[in-house]
């Protein structure tokens, strides 16, 4: 087991491996399966409930969804004691100089998308680590389809997760990376899109991330 990374062009299967690499697990195994868009997460539910619809251990959701439920949502009162979301706003943005609270939720205290992010990342270390204890009791590995398309605070929250006990298994194609997850934010801009290769590079020098090419099962 470990943490893994599948590159791979469009069209190579790499989607349908992660199904079929599900298909394979135990039946009390718990996974988590993540993607950014809706389109590819309909897709995913859809090839999981037919090649590994009777493990109910594994779960699909999109990445905003991810944020919220596991990191904004219940530890929130750990930066803003007596807060809470209670929703989300994926268009608006936070006015230029705004701090604290202001800063990630807007004036009906739905979560700003392209703030999210940072506001998760800064969670993790608020909590004391509890968030990333919670995600290791409820998971055991977590599978990232299209990678590509995260940017920004996101890479902070993938380097917590490749450090944590859980298992990363990465698929992705850089020459496709055309969408962000908040592709205005100047943070990690340097990995932006196809350039997310050196973030990948950087980490398998580390020794915490292993690339291949086609194949999604850990190596």
């Amino acid at each position: 087991m470990g943490n893994h990374l599948t590159l791979a062009v469009a069209g190579s299967g790499k989607t349908q491996g992660i199904v079929e690499y599900c298909a394979t697990l135990p039946i009390d195994r718990r996974a988590l399966i993540l993607t950014y868009t809706q389109a590819n997460q309909a897709e995913l539910r859809g090839r999981i409930g037919t090649l590994a619809g009777d493990h109910p251990g594994i779960e699909v959701m999109g990445w905003y969804a991810f944020l919220l439920r596991h990191f904004a949502r219940p530890f929130l009162p750990f930066m803003f004691c007596g807060q809470r979301i209670c929703g989300f706003n994926f268009d608006g943005r936070p006015y230029r100089m705004a701090k604290g609270l202001c800063r990630f939720l807007d004036l009906k205290q739905a979560a700003y998308a392209c703030e999210l992010g940072r506001l998760s990342y800064e969670l993790i270390d608020a909590s004391g680590g509890a968030l990333l204890r919670r995600l290791q009791c409820i998971y055991e590995e977590v599978l990232i389809d299209e990678v590509q398309d995260l940017s920004s605070h996101d890479w902070e929250i993938i380097d917590a997760l490749l450090n944590s006990t859980l298992d990363i298994h990465m698929v992705g194609d850089i020459r496709q990376a055309v969408l962000a997850t908040n592709p205005r934010s100047s943070k990690n801009k340097r990995y932006a899109y196809a350039d997310s290769i050196h973030w990948f590079r950087e980490r398998e020098a580390k020794g915490i991330l292993e690339i291949s090419g086609i194949g999604v099962g850990p190596r």
